[in-house]
């Protein structure tokens, strides 16, 4: 049977559109500008179970999403451009030019470690009690690689990492019972609008909240901005609503989106764009002969 990238030189096939992170390098290198990688609306995050001791303390939260080491995952095991994230909101949305990210986005690597030291042993864990926890992810090779990175990163901490691996549905399901401690999500903007990420953490968005976080004041923020109709007020309410989630996180942004499509220089009008959606009307198949197919 042949791989999908086999099949792209034989003219077999014409897109491929899963590409595994390992082989990123590779096929940039054979394909060169057949391979097509398009930053996206689209945020990689964990979630923290806000209902589940010690997760209900932001000390806990802050501590371990500090840890991460975002540019590390995105050089070393992403390999496709991915940007590092500690907004809610991704670049590309309109009309939304000052996200509230992190705090503590721009602090080195060695500063994170030693605060998130701090808050862990101000939250009661050290060496004498360290925290264990169950970090749940897809059972994708590259969601594996990206939970061992998190978990490798998370143990000068003391943090004791079990990994819960299981099919897309299981997980979901179990996201949903409320039945983890830490767990991969993701979140595709139905539109370009700040609103639609920041709607993951409102407290009566229901499943969409999966870390079940309740503030009152982001609420009520996010309230106002959609009751205005002054669009650079709205957006600064907006960052505001954020800016306060971002202290609390109750969930932690990994990396923004990166789609990976192998396009066979056959096709004509595939037009790179944002939120990965493209008609199939105005698709076409040229054969290597320059006729029509």
């Amino acid at each position: 049977r042949k791989d999908a990238t086999k099949l792209i030189r034989d003219a077999e096939l014409d897109v491929v559109v899963t590409l595994p992170s390992e082989q990123i390098d590779t096929l940039r290198r054979e394909f060169g500008p057949q391979l097509r990688l398009v930053r996206q609306i689209g945020l990689e995050y964990l979630a923290f179970n806000t209902r589940r001791a010690p997760f209900d303390d932001p000390r806990v939260r802050r501590a371990l999403s500090m840890a991460v080491e975002r540019e590390v995952l995105a050089a070393r095991i992403l390999r496709g451009g991915e940007p590092a994230a500690y907004c809610l909101v991704p670049p590309g949305v309109e009309r939304y030019p000052h996200p509230g990210c992190a705090d503590f986005a721009g602090w080195p690597a060695a500063r994170r470690q030693q605060e998130a030291r701090r808050l862990l042993a101000e939250a009661g864990f050290g060496p004498s009690r360290p925290l264990s926890l169950q970090l749940r992810h897809p059972g994708s090779d590259t969601q594996r690689r990206v939970a061992l990175a998190i978990a490798a990163m998370w143990q000068p901490l003391g943090v004791r990492t079990s990994l819960v691996t299981s099919d897309l549905k299981t997980h979901q399901q179990a996201i949903a019972a409320g039945e983890f401690d830490v767990a991969r999500a993701s979140w595709y903007a139905e539109d370009r609008d700040a609103a639609s990420f920041l709607a993951l953490l409102d407290s009566r968005s229901g499943p969409l909240n999966l870390s079940r976080h309740a503030d009152a004041a982001y609420d009520r923020l996010l309230d106002q901005a959609m009751a205005s109709n002054d669009l650079a007020r709205r957006a600064a309410t907006l960052a505001a609503a954020e800016t306060r989630a971002m202290q609390a996180q109750p969930v932690a942004p990994l990396y923004v989106y990166v789609s990976r499509r192998l396009v066979s220089s056959r096709v004509r009008g595939w037009v790179a764009n944002p939120r990965g959606v493209r008609l199939h009307r105005y698709l076409d198949v040229v054969p290597a002969s320059g006729g029509r197919p």
